[in-house]
């Protein structure tokens, strides 16, 4: 019997899923408990966990899990060395990678062409004609795109761009593995270089020990004025002073930003809370979205399959898909 607890709330379709790819093995007990006395009271022999994160009150120390199943691709929200000292193995997800590739697709096109603030003046009766701004729209066809990182999302990202016929220049933990075809692939010690070349900068690396405050004032200095920079990463990948006063300088033309530094506590607070300390709203060179480059309306069956084959590989002894290496952190 190998015992899987939901952390959290899935929809009808999602469960549907769950038992009609598991319906052959009925020595799989799936549980998603709806109070905190049925979580502490089926945990404790519990073989795998799957969730989003552990909460700090569930102890997992006296139970039977060896497995958390994180939802998504990030896992810097877990506790690893606490999971790590428990033998608790952690892999993730990457079935949302094309809706993440498809978002920042729409911020590199939208601030590159100053989407929002053509809209917001024509909300306002402005009819401005480019020629007599100071801000040209750019375009991004036969331009050099830099994509810190390239795992899931920067692949599929590279398929979306490749009608522009842009010039990719690959910058990897590990340049020998993963993109073998591709022509300029340099390591992290070299994104100084690599950001120098770029038109687009893409930030698309996990948030880990080594690339935690990577992108600074001293890589942001090579970019040229007219390049942009987009994050879908995670907002501590960025120091956040230094991306303000590089665009509040100009030392860059723009930025797209849907990770930040600081969230509301709680996404229906009424207050309104910026998840950043400077002023970004306040930059007509800044689109801002809340986060949701991985959301889409449509049920996604991806990360379910992803889910699914790790419970039957899990069930069977057999490789796990996505471990998570604790020592680099992902």
């Amino acid at each position: 019997m190998t015992k899987v607890l939901f952390l959290n709330e899935f929809g009808l379709k999602e469960k549907q899923m769950l038992i009609d790819l598991l319906t052959e093995n009925p020595d799989i007990q799936l549980v998603f408990p709806k109070t905190d006395d049925e979580l502490f009271q089926e945990i404790i022999d519990t073989d795998i966990l799957v969730g989003v994160d552990i909460p700090p009150h569930l102890d997992l120390e006296h139970t039977s899990v060896k497995l958390f199943q994180s939802l998504f691709a990030s896992v810097d929200q877990l506790d690893l060395s606490r999971l790590q000292e428990q033998g608790v193995s952690v892999c993730n997800t990457h079935g949302r990678a094309s809706t993440v590739a498809e978002h920042t697709l729409a911020l590199i096109l939208a601030t590159l062409r100053f989407i929002p603030k053509y809209d917001s003046r024509l909300r306002k009766g402005q009819w401005m004609f480019p020629e007599v701004e100071i801000d040209y729209p750019f375009s991004l066809r036969d331009k050099t795109v830099t994509f810190f990182g390239f795992g899931h999302v920067g692949t599929q990202l590279y398929d979306l761009l490749t009608p522009f016929n842009i010039r990719p220049v690959i910058v990897k933990r590990n340049p020998e593995v993963g993109a073998e075809h591709f022509d300029l692939v340099v390591s992290d010690s070299d994104l100084s270089w690599a950001a120098s070349e770029a038109d687009v900068l893409v930030v698309i690396v996990p948030l880990t020990k080594r690339t935690r405050e990577r992108i600074n004032l001293d890589v942001i200095e090579n970019m040229r004025d007219t390049a942009i920079l987009v994050n879908v990463s995670q907002g501590r990948v960025i120091v956040e002073s230094d991306l303000y006063y590089a665009l509040t300088h100009r030392l860059i033309a723009g930025a797209g930003l849907d990770v930040w530094w600081n969230y509301p506590y709680h996404p229906l607070d009424k207050l309104q809370l910026f998840p950043f300390q400077y002023p970004f709203q306040e930059l007509p060179n800044v689109v801002m979205t809340p986060h949701i480059a991985w959301v889409q309306k449509e049920f996604n069956p991806l990360v379910i399959q992803e889910i699914t084959d790790n419970i039957l590989a899990f069930h069977h002894n057999k490789p796990l898909q996505n471990l998570v290496s604790y020592e680099e952190e992902y």
